[in-house]
């Protein structure tokens, strides 16, 4: 079939444009505005459910199998989490910041398919290598089959999310955790196989994909979604967009294994069993993470506009109280471990967990930090300063690794714990010199009236070899990080 003439290429591609952005304009402009708070508690709820659905999952495994059980699959998340995190590319947050529609949403759709087969095929790879028994393999290949389909309902949900349509994610993330809390304990009763259970959470969510996500963008986004079905995206701005966001790819998953970079110390110093009581104390102390991340997924978007309007005093508000809601999670979670988490971890999951209890209230310690450090982090992402993020979460990392080595005892478990704390200290300071500087030179600029470049003309006037990732999904009042600074 012969290619059709470039002339002929570029005028499809600016009547698509201009459609999709007429069909987000009216989206935008013929939606009710849903509150900040209506979106969070929205969010919150759909968490909340979530986590307890998964924690009902853990629960499950301790009660019907054993230590080593709940270690391989504690081990099998750490595996593929940082490989499906990175290959995201976080493009969920890229759509959230893509106030000019830049790109459409088949080009992020078409980038999510290469990504997460990409990341699939690393899975299977790291499945042959790290484990050390065909159990862990296939439970390893079963999650990744897994988390396969969870990035389609990300991407489908962060086409949702920049509308601020979040009641309908968080539906999704409700029917997600009753599936796979469903699939997990019938599965896993019968025949006593994390894999094959996982396998069957996997089939759960793919249902859930079908026929609530996908028709979920096909309603609320229903003027261009005939279009949007229609584009063929040219493989440059795939790869346009891939590169953009690499950053964003990185920061994340430089993010997910820091979280886990203790559990390969832990099941290579101690083992399956002590890798198993570790991931118990950590899950429990992701209690708080549902918060962070409703609030989070329910404040970018509100932020972005904020700082492209350069409303600092707006913006500065909203990230002081998430951030303050943050810290305040954390000690809510710090006096629940001291006075209910022995006989919590008795009740739930037995004596065996209930005896290091003491590695709970220490996680408690670290959770506070990194909630505070997320809150940040939320902040950041939203100025669009992805650089600067990524730098923060890199030291972050090596923070960790020297913390793991310095302070690691393999008699102690709860040795495990105090690295973390030191390392979350290091990576909140980090956070929080970083985000301050930011935000007082964009306040300094707008007090004085000093009219930078705004992204647009910047990368106008750059070379078309050379690409701002940081100024590309940005509106076109954001600055970009080297003017600001």
């Amino acid at each position: 079939m012969p290619a059709l003439p470039s002339s002929l290429l570029n005028l499809r591609t600016a009547q698509r444009s201009a459609f999709e952005s007429q069909a987000e304009t009216y989206e935008k402009t013929n939606r009710p505005k849903a509150s900040l708070r209506n979106n969070a508690a929205w969010m919150l709820a759909g968490r909340a459910i979530y986590f307890v659905c998964q924690f009902g999952m853990l629960v499950i495994l301790a009660s019907l199998g054993s230590p080593q059980v709940v270690g391989q699959f504690v081990l099998a998340l750490a595996i593929c989490s940082p490989v499906f995190v990175f290959a995201s590319l976080q493009l969920h947050v890229a759509q959230c910041t893509d106030v000019s529609s830049k790109y459409s949403f088949v080009v992020y759709r078409r980038l999510r398919t290469r990504t997460s087969l990409l990341a699939l095929l690393v899975v299977c790879t790291l499945s042959g290598i790290v484990c050390q028994s065909w159990n862990e393999s296939y439970l390893v290949l079963a999650m990744g089959l897994a988390k396969t389909i969870e990035s389609y309902c990300d991407i489908y949900c962060g086409r949702l999310q920049k509308f601020e349509h979040l009641r309908a994610v968080a539906v999704s993330l409700i029917w997600r955790g009753i599936t796979a809390l469903l699939m997990m304990g019938v599965v896993f009763y019968q025949t006593e196989n994390a894999a094959l259970s996982v396998v069957a959470v996997a089939l759960g969510w793919l249902a859930v994909f079908v026929f609530h996500d996908a028709f979920a963008v096909h309603r609320f986004t229903r003027v261009g979604a005939s279009n949007l079905e229609s584009n063929f995206p040219s493989g440059s701005q795939i790869i346009q967009l891939s590169l953009l966001t690499l950053p964003l790819g990185m920061m994340a998953g430089l993010a997910a294994l820091e979280v886990n970079l203790p559990r390969y110390i832990v099941q290579g110093v101690f083992g399956t069993r002590e890798l198993g009581i570790l991931g118990v104390m950590a899950y429990v102390t992701m209690a708080g993470n549902m918060v962070i991340a409703a609030v989070g997924m329910a404040a970018i978007p509100r932020l972005a506009i904020f700082y492209g309007k350069r409303e600092m005093k707006a913006f500065r508000s909203i990230s002081i109280k998430i951030f303050a809601m943050g810290i305040g999670m954390g000690l809510a979670m710090l006096l629940f471990s001291l006075t209910l988490g022995r006989p919590l971890l008795a009740f739930v999951f037995g004596r065996e967990y209930a005896e290091n209890h003491m590695l709970l209230v220490v996680y408690s310690v670290a959770a506070t930090l990194q909630y505070g450090s997320a809150m940040l982090s939320v902040s950041l992402r939203s100025m669009g300063l992805f650089r600067s993020a990524l730098f923060a979460h890199a030291s972050s990392l090596t923070a960790t690794l020297a913390a793991c080595m310095l302070l690691i005892n393999v008699e102690h478990l709860i040795s495990v714990g105090y690295a973390l704390v030191l390392s979350s200290s290091i990576t909140l300071g980090v956070f929080t010199v970083i985000t301050l500087r930011h935000s007082r030179n964009r306040l300094q600029c707008a007090n004085e009236g000093i009219q930078l470049p705004d992204a647009e003309t910047l990368i106008a006037n750059k070379p078309q070899q050379s690409t701002n990732a940081e100024s590309q999904w940005l509106p076109t009042s954001h600055f970009s990080e080297e003017a600001v600074a």
